[in-house]
């Protein structure tokens, strides 16, 4: 069981895919946040973050 708060393994593993696949990273949410914006609201740990931070933007 996940911890609240806490993200739970299977959608970390499911972000990672998102990434390996080049999804774009500026598009916002309905409140107007990039999904680094969000990881770090949310303390994803830092290689998440470090990998979306490294996506190319805006394709």
């Amino acid at each position: 069981m996940n911890q609240p708060g806490k993200p739970s393994r299977t959608a970390l593993l499911t972000l990672g895919l998102l990434i390996d696949a080049g999804g774009d990273p500026s598009i916002p949410d309905l409140r107007d946040r990039d999904c680094v914006a969000i990881a770090r609201e949310r303390r994803l740990p830092k290689d998440i973050i470090e990998r979306l931070e490294a996506l190319p933007r805006g394709k």
